[in-house]
């Protein structure tokens, strides 16, 4: 790594290490570049820190590092460490990986891109008391871990056309000021998607604190929650101007505020929809006629403040394939049962305004071999118990008209008692092999 290349590009006027196997000072050197600091950091017993006394450019694919017999402190102050995509293109530029065993402390430094390039931050820890410790402005952002903390500003802020996606991680904000948030969406065209994550919001005083917020005169400034935890005195989201915050999944039992808006900004609330199909997931003889309904009028609302009465955003609309693809906003629009051969999945989602539900997914599969006795499988059924001579992952049974009346999991036998008498089809799946027979409940 040592080339010219990042001679020029690292450059750092002064670099302070601190062995943590003593605790003390040791004397100021001066390296040539930043990566050499870290080479030698990495060979420190015990680890040290690094205090920069400039911002840093990288401008190559870069990974910050180590292990927990070496862990390292790197105190930014006002200094940044920016990625340099170079290629400003999003496919081609350079990444900047930030992983375990490092924490950063700032006073108003930054993590941050320029060119397109891209942070991709799975570990660490990160602390700040002024400044936006990571800050998307000219490039993308991907978080599947790490530790962040600020007493007051925004610790994740994703600028005009650019996007961050965040899978993991715990973000604590505590407002000591009107900017404490834990994610900022600001511009047009920024896009955010949250699949994961712990967001912890707090109040201090007058000043309330904001897990995620969306901030823009622009319709296309929109943030996706599809599964994350909220918790804290604060705010879950806040939809400013006329941004967009669309809530698939998330666990908002924990924070004091679900969630606040501008007249012209909308949050779309699809935490509740339930799409259910008539018949449901089965095992079908022949082609089936699905009716598609779902409860959207009533649960998907603009106001999801605990103590606001909802009002419906109006009609919605019911996306659906069967193709096994996921339904996309555009997808085929349900009017009239679909006609499905078996076996099939047919996938649906709730739309509206071009957003759409999470995904409810329904299989239909065929009926076929249920004339081979039990027996001949290593199955008995005796009284009301079908045994089986290994332990099956599961098993389920269904009535004539393809609905499940019974199911197991991890077992050696199922108990039948409940049945009505009649003709049942039993599907099971064993570490030897699977099958579908028929049965008779006497």
């Amino acid at each position: 790594m040592k080339n010219s290349f990042l001679m020029k590009m690292f450059v750092v006027a002064i670099l302070m290490i601190v062995t943590m196997q003593s605790f003390a000072q040791m004397e100021v050197s001066d390296f040539t570049t930043f990566d050499e600091a870290l080479t030698t950091l990495k060979a420190t017993e015990g680890g040290g820190a690094i205090t920069l006394s400039a911002t840093i450019t990288i401008a190559q694919d870069y990974t910050i590092a180590f292990d927990e017999a070496h862990p390292i402190t790197i105190t930014m102050g006002g200094n940044s460490i920016k990625i340099d995509g170079v290629t400003n293109d999003s496919q081609t530029a350079n990444t900047l990986t930030i992983g375990d065993n490092v924490t950063f402390v700032s006073t108003g430094g930054s993590l941050s891109n320029a060119n397109k390039g891209k942070l991709n931050i799975t570990g660490g820890v990160m602390t700040t008391t002024g400044g936006t410790p990571i800050n998307v402005t000219a490039g993308n952002a991907t978080i599947s871990g790490g530790t962040f903390t600020s007493g007051s500003n925004r610790l994740v802020q994703v600028n005009n056309s650019y996007s961050a996606t965040i899978t993991g991680g715990t973000f604590t904000v505590t407002s000591a000021n009107a900017a404490g948030r834990c994610v900022y969406a600001a511009g047009g065209n920024t896009v955010v998607n949250i699949t994961g994550g712990t967001f912890v919001a707090n109040n201090t005083g007058n000043n309330t604190g904001v897990a995620i917020l969306a901030d823009d005169n622009s319709t296309a400034c929109v943030v996706t929650v599809s599964g994350a935890t909220f918790s804290g005195t604060g705010v879950a989201f806040r939809a400013q101007k006329s941004a967009r915050i669309i809530v698939r999944e998330a666990d908002t039992e924990a924070i004091a505020t679900i969630a606040t808006k501008d007249a012209n900004a909308k949050i779309y609330d699809f935490r509740n929809i339930l799409i259910e199909a008539n018949p449901a997931s089965g095992i079908y003889a022949g082609t089936q006629l699905i009716e598609l309904t779902s409860d959207a009028a009533t649960s998907l609302s603009e106001e999801i403040e605990p103590g606001v009465a909802n009002s419906a955003y109006g009609a919605t609309t019911i996306r659906y394939t069967t193709d096994e693809t996921a339904p996309l906003a555009a997808s085929t629009e349900y009017s009239v049962p679909v006609s499905v051969a078996i076996p099939s999945v047919l996938k649906a989602v709730v739309e509206k305004d071009g957003y759409i539900s999470s995904l409810a997914s329904f299989v239909y599969e065929q009926l076929t071999s249920i004339d081979k006795p039990l027996a001949q499988q290593g199955i008995v059924y005796s009284g009301n118990v079908i045994s089986f001579s290994e332990a099956v992952k599961d098993a389920r049974i269904y009535d004539v008209a393809g609905q499940l009346a019974q199911s197991v999991k991890d077992t050696n036998s199922l108990v039948v008692n409940d049945l009505q008498r009649g003709i049942y089809v039993l599907k099971y799946n064993g570490e030897s092999g699977s099958g579908i027979f028929k049965f008779i409940k006497k």
